[in-house]
């Protein structure tokens, strides 16, 4: 076994067979030195025993709050497996939270394992029996059923015997020495499922996440489930290692054709984003844009979609200049490659900075040696590990915005790692700020960006205006932003806004967000994942105590817990409010960590300047050792047909009714 993390998932934590055998297992690994844990994934059910696990380093929850839904169940052990591949994933009875196996990348090897001869076992491996690497069934009935009525399936049965898993009565073993065989029995297993997939005698295949059983549901598939399934499956999937791209498009592409030498102030520097939205890449793009301009050279915003075809939409800034593809009326996409491919052209020689704009920047295999492109990772995020995959290898150059980004692309494209490089954000800051609060005046806690579930988690913020309001605190909690879940926010808002805990004031130009940051004395950002958020460089640049979610990207490297900031877990919306109150209740701490808060962010390198600067040299690095020109057909984004591809851009409300009709035809699957 090659060193993989062994995370064993249960769906609640309570006295049963099931947990039992789960933590027999996860002992007898780690003792054998495995990196072996257990998640549950569904802590809510059984609080109490929540509580009784939570201090074992070995057991871990997914986070839940009372505004997620059935999806976050299923992006949330997605997250959780990628961030810790590569590793094996053994799934328990865990009927649910399992059914997103199809989307799980290569990087994990996905183990069912079958405790009973049920109808709910059956459905469950009828369901996901293609997509498990390998199957233990403990039963040993339903061992002899898969290999009489499932021989594709029965092929991988072989790992394991079952007789070797229960003692004399049918119980989980509980002696040392047994539950030893059965660790060993377990790593023969993940060993030949690697090897399995190394010589391609095994290929797990990828697809859309699949329904629950219905029986768990009372045996019923209600609305809700099929809208979570939906959303899950509208969603970027992570990536697999690249299998040798460029390679694939065939002989002879490979001319070694590398452009003439010239300054880079020759080049003009076009920074691409589809529209001005709430986003803090449309921020640092007009940032660097500012900063080039100031600094002699030749910038520019291409913006290749209309501003009206997103929820959060915010204009960009009106000091750089910004320019539109020369397009018809509804375009297809074919004349929208064609137009953005012209565009490119006619500026060359150019750098293109493709930014998140992954629709567009299909065409870069297409592209003359006079293009050069500095690709930027500027989340932690399968849709910017996905276009890293798909696109890196006709980069001239990578960039991730933290070091955790950076190190994740290196292992997933380890050939391209002398191509990657770090460059964090940067930020206008403030040579001084005022540290002290105006006497009765309430705490001024504020959160500024989209408000959508997925990554953000903005209904967290109505959980902890809700345990603020109970305890009486004095405090204002301030939400500037607009998105997808606006509705459901504000339907939620109406008996918090009464008590003049919560205001929320939509979206604002970025230069009135600063303007709330210097009244304001703490941020909020319960986010489940980041990039490195430019929201949080610019609170902490103008003073404002960070209260943020412990994600693995960017705030580590910005936050020191109870020095710069506050760090809780992802969900934990008590938490956030606790710090809040500890701050609001002692001025002297809040002053301290204000000044903190605003020293980090000047003096470790996170300012415009230090970042302009760091881009200018990766600039220069590209124009004077540019990587040899492969030449290459377009890759269309994933997921998008043909059909799709070819058809006009609808007006809003059509599009609307046909990415309805999508989700539900996309979301079905047989009972």
């Amino acid at each position: 076994m090659t060193g993989r993390r062994v995370i064993i998932g249960v769906s609640q934590w309570k006295p049963g067979k099931v947990c039992d055998y789960t933590a027999g297992l996860a002992r007898a690994l780690a003792s054998r030195g495995v990196d072996a844990s257990i998640l549950v994934t569904e802590p809510d059910v059984v609080p109490t025993a929540a509580q009784e696990i939570e201090d074992d380093p070995s057991v871990a929850t997914l986070a839940r709050t009372p505004y997620d839904d059935l999806s976050a169940i299923w992006l949330g052990l997605a997250r959780y497996l990628e961030e810790r591949a590569p590793c094996v994933y053994l799934s328990n009875q865990d009927w649910i939270a399992s059914c997103v196996t199809p989307r799980l990348s290569m990087r994990v090897l996905a183990i069912g394992v079958l405790h009973d001869d049920s109808m709910s076992e059956q459905q469950h491996c009828f369901r996901l029996g293609e997509y498990w690497n390998a199957v233990v069934a403990v039963d040993q009935r339903m061992r002899q059923r898969l290999m009489v009525e499932n021989q594709r399936l029965a092929s991988r049965l072989s790992g394991i015997h079952a007789n070797r898993l229960l003692n004399g009565h049918g119980d989980v073993p509980d002696s040392p020495s047994r539950w030893d065989d059965v660790a060993g029995e377990y790593l023969e297993l993940i060993a030949e499922a690697e090897e399995a997939v190394a010589t391609n005698r095994f290929e797990r295949p990828r697809g859309r996440m699949v329904y629950p059983p219905a029986s768990v549901f009372g045996g019923s598939r209600d609305r809700e489930v099929e809208r979570a399934v939906s959303a899950v499956n509208t969603l970027p999937a992570w990536p697999d290692p690249p299998l040798s791209q460029v390679s694939s498009n065939g002989p002879g592409t490979n001319y070694g054709w590398r452009s003439l030498p010239r300054s880079l102030e020759e080049h003009r520097i076009i920074l691409s984003v589809p529209t001005g939205r709430i986003s803090g890449v449309d921020i640092f793009t007009v940032n660097l844009a500012r900063k080039l301009i100031s600094r002699g050279y030749r910038a520019e915003i291409v913006q290749t979609a209309p501003p009206d075809r997103v929820f959060d939409s915010l204009p960009l800034s009106a000091d750089v200049p910004v320019r539109g593809l020369k397009l018809r009326e509804n375009p297809t996409w074919p004349e929208r490659w064609r137009a953005m491919r012209e565009h490119l052209e006619s500026s060359a020689p150019c750098i293109y900075v493709p930014n998140y704009d992954t629709r567009h920047s299909c065409i870069v295999p297409t592209l003359s040696v006079d293009v050069k492109t500095l690709g930027i990772a500027h989340s932690d995020d399968p849709d910017h590990y996905d276009h890293i995959v798909r696109l890196a290898h006709w980069w001239d150059g990578v960039v991730g915005v933290s070091d955790q980004i950076t190190e994740f692309m290196r292992a997933l494209v380890p050939e391209l790692s002398p191509f990657i490089s770090t460059i964090a954000y940067g930020v206008e800051v403030p040579a001084s700020i005022d540290i002290t609060r105006p006497p009765g005046v309430p705490f001024r806690a504020v959160y500024a960006g989209r408000v959508t579930r997925f990554q953000k988690r903005a209904l967290d913020l109505l959980s902890v205006a809700q345990s603020l309001q109970s305890t009486g605190d004095n405090v204002e909690l301030t939400i500037i932003g607009d998105g997808p879940d606006t509705p459901a926010f504000m339907q939620s808002l109406p008996p918090l806004a009464l008590t003049r805990h919560v205001r929320w004031v939509g979206s604002l130009p970025n230069d009135q967000v600063l303007e709330v940051l210097d009244i304001s004395d703490a941020f909020v950002l319960p986010s489940s994942f980041e990039g490195l958020p430019v929201s949080l460089l610019e609170a902490m640049a103008h003073g404002c105590v960070p209260i943020v979610t412990a994600v693995r990207s960017g705030v580590p490297e910005l936050i020191v817990d109870g020095v710069n900031g506050f760090l809780v877990p992802v969900g934990d919306v008590g938490g956030i409010a606790d710090r809040i109150r500890c701050l609001a209740a002692d001025d002297a701490l809040l002053g301290r960590m204000k000044e903190a808060a605003h020293r980090t962010v000047r003096e470790k390198g996170y300012t415009t300047d230090e970042m302009a600067s760091a881009y200018i040299a990766a600039f220069e690095r590209i124009v004077q050792a540019p990587r040899e020109k492969i030449s290459g057909k377009r890759l269309n984004p994933p997921g998008m047909s043909s059909l799709e591809a070819h058809m006009p851009r609808l007006p809003m409300p059509v599009r609307k009714i046909v990415w309805g009709l999508r989700r539900t035809l996309r979301g079905f699957s047989p009972p």
